[in-house]
């Protein structure tokens, strides 16, 4: 989403989350931990943020990513690009919700096994055997588009033909996979 926006003011909210996280990782960590750290990585001890130093460095954080996406999708694309017109947030529910369950193996995810046979014959607990076909595929896709906007968004704008290129090679490989018509 960043990558779309007209100012900055997205790009430093998440520069900002870094300063934030950091706090929270290193803020509470004792004096004898610190000497611990000090041998192993370059840390310097963080001085503890104030209750508004927090509240400007997680506002990142109170976005939730389906709102993300919705902002992203809402922006004008920078580049002509296939990649860029592709959307995101009419992905989350269908996609993201439901994979986000079954890589967690949250309640809903259990309520999705079933007794399903494997190659050898033998009964098996598992989600439907596609679906880890089916997850990679669509986190390739949204790889695609984040390395898009990434590289498009910061710098100097990259020939596109590259990304979009790879999007079509996505989608005959993503209709292949899931049997899609017309794949072969």
């Amino acid at each position: 989403m960043a990558s779309r926006q007209t100012d900055s003011k997205e790009l430093a909210a998440f520069v900002d989350n870094y300063y934030a996280k950091s706090a929270k990782i290193f803020g509470g960590i004792t004096p004898a931990q610190w000497a611990e750290l000090d041998g192993v990585a370059k840390v310097t001890p963080q001085v503890p943020l104030t209750k508004e130093e927090k509240k400007n460095l997680s506002r990142w954080e109170n976005l939730d990513l389906f709102s993300m996406a919705q902002k992203r999708d809402a922006l004008a694309p920078k580049t002509p690009s296939v990649v860029e017109s592709q959307t995101l947030g009419d992905m989350y529910t269908p996609v993201y919700r439901q994979f986000s369950s079954v890589t967690h193996c949250d309640a809903f995810a259990l309520n999705m096994l079933r007794l399903y046979r494997n190659p050898k014959g033998m009964l098996v607990l598992s989600v439907d055997p596609q679906w880890p076909a089916v997850l990679c595929i669509m986190n390739a896709m949204f790889d695609i588009i984040q390395a898009h906007d990434a590289v498009s968004g910061f710098g100097e704008l990259p020939v596109m033909d590259g990304f979009d290129a790879l999007l079509a090679e996505w989608v005959a490989v993503r209709d292949k996979s899931l049997g899609e018509p017309g794949a072969k």
